[in-house]
């Protein structure tokens, strides 16, 4: 039985606390005809020491250290020392479903019909599915997980390799090419192919370039209704957001204008309460009692008055 070489590409950084789970995880596939590079990028904590540790006991583990611009750097530096047919990138923090699925991916007796034979990822511990099998159209809204790919290693010398200057989805650039090539065969199996950890580095980061040039993406790598139909669904999404984001505001001012007639209100209240005390003021016994006391105050504070007008007169009429 033809049993193709898997190569297992993982970058690393400082990924002493979950490389090990990888690199179990690779070590213990039932298939044998397996390599795992590790390419790490000069980590400064015990990465290194680990992998070497593993690599005692597992020589199908090879270590490249050194520094890189990046993990698609790092990953293209993979492929230059790769020796298998077939390619699959495993994060750090990523780690194969099972101890069987290089074996029942690999055993499959139609394997060398194709050029990508790809399936799912489980989203964390007891996660999600990720993500079924992909048309055009859904490749225009996501991406396949790269955890999920088996490329045939000839695809990287006739696509290139991943373009750097996408620093989180170079992989999905890659991806939009060889799924409209007529010629590339591909093949949807329904496994899980590894447990990605959704909370890694790409989770809360954006390729700015990316999505800066998506479009013409989009326009270069697909036929050209797809293009027109992704330029009207976008159209449509930024209405809807815009749409939101006007609702969101109105409910705001729906939101402080209540506050505001609940102010006013209050105020009113107080207002009211004011106006009773005072016409209960006015109407009682020792307001009425002290009214002649009220005016001979007011009439003294008024001959005060005159009376210290005329000495400061007085005062500056003196030589």
């Amino acid at each position: 039985m033809n049993t193709p070489k898997v190569s297992i590409i993982t970058p690393t950084y400082n990924s002493e606390a979950l490389i090990k789970a990888c690199l179990a995880s690779v070590a213990t596939q039932s298939y044998a005809n397996k390599e795992h590079l590790i390419i790490d990028n000069a980590s400064t904590d015990k990465t290194v020491d680990i992998v070497r540790t593993f690599a005692e006991k597992h020589p199908h583990i090879h270590l490249v250290s050194e520094k890189d611009n990046g993990i698609y750097d790092a990953l293209n530096k993979g492929i230059q020392h790769i020796t298998g047919d077939w390619v699959l990138i495993l994060g750090s923090d990523d780690t194969f479903f099972d101890n069987d699925v290089l074996k029942d991916v690999f055993t499959r007796q139609d394997t060398t019909e194709y050029d990508v034979i790809y399936g799912n990822v489980q989203w964390g511990e007891n996660g999600k599915i990720y993500d079924k099998e992909f048309s055009r159209l859904k490749l225009i809204e996501k991406n396949i997980c790269q955890q999920a790919i088996f490329y045939s290693s000839s695809l990287f010398s006739k696509f290139g390799p991943f373009e750097t200057q996408y620093k989180i989805l170079a992989d999905w650039v890659f991806n939009m090419k060889w799924f409209n090539q007529q010629d590339i065969k591909r093949l949807y199996i329904d496994r899980i192919i590894a447990t990605y950890n959704p909370f890694g580095y790409s989770s809360d980061k954006h390729d700015t370039t990316f999505l800066d040039n998506q479009v013409s993406l989009i326009e270069q790598y697909f036929p050209k209704e797809y293009s027109i139909i992704f330029a009207k669904e976008r159209s449509i999404k930024e209405l809807k957001q815009m749409v939101s984001v006007y609702t969101d505001q109105l409910k705001q001012r729906e939101e402080e204008n209540k506050q505001l007639h609940a102010r006013v209100g209050d105020l009113e209240g107080i207002v009211i309460n004011h106006e009773r005390t005072i016409h209960k003021m006015l109407n009682s016994s020792s307001w009425r009692i002290t009214k002649p006391l009220r005016k001979l105050s007011k009439s003294f504070r008024k001959r005060s008055r005159k009376i210290r007008a005329f000495l400061n007169s007085h005062i500056d009429s003196q030589p």
